[in-house]
């Protein structure tokens, strides 16, 4: 637990430092997100199998950390979100991987619809992958937003008398 904390204030103060030398600064503090934030979960729920029952007690504050700790993980960009910036930044940071497309040639079977998932398969498709994307039957949800949209597939499908049905 110490060492995971301890790993966690370096690479902070590693961002701190950057940003104090007015650098870009979105690689180091995605790292110190990312760490920080899985180290505060894994030291949360070790620390609760240490107390037992008495984690549970609102008398110790380990009930409070173990409760909140996985928020960590949610607040502030998710840690799939913190992933694709630090892998982004370190491409950008690399000569070597920027020259290249080292996915190229690969073909990528995506089935994800939300969350993180178009974000990584946006991620894959800059790194040279063929992207092939496998959607619902009616389409990707993600893409019929409000009542408006749904109103205009479902008014766009009816035949009124006389007339042919139009398609959307």
């Amino acid at each position: 637990m110490a060492t995971r904390a301890r790993a966690a204030r370096l690479l902070t103060l590693d961002a701190a430092d950057a940003f104090d030398r007015g650098e870009r600064c979105d690689l180091e503090a995605g790292m110190a997100k990312y760490f920080s934030s899985e180290a505060a979960l894994e030291n949360s729920i070790e620390s609760m199998r240490i107390h037992g029952a008495y984690g549970y007690s609102k008398e110790y504050d380990i009930e409070r950390l173990y409760r909140d700790a996985p928020l960590t993980c949610i607040g502030e960009g998710t840690n799939e979100m913190q992933r694709i910036i630090i892998a982004r930044q370190w491409i950008k940071r690399n000569a070597v991987a920027m020259s290249a497309k080292p996915l190229e040639g690969v073909r990528v079977l995506t089935l994800e619809q939300f969350g993180a998932g178009p974000y990584g398969t946006m991620f894959l498709a800059e790194l040279g992958a063929e992207v092939i994307k496998v959607e619902a039957p009616d389409g990707d949800p993600s893409r019929h937003v409000g009542p408006l949209q749904a109103r205009a597939r479902t008014t766009a499908n009816i035949s009124r008398p006389g007339t042919s049905a139009r398609r959307a």
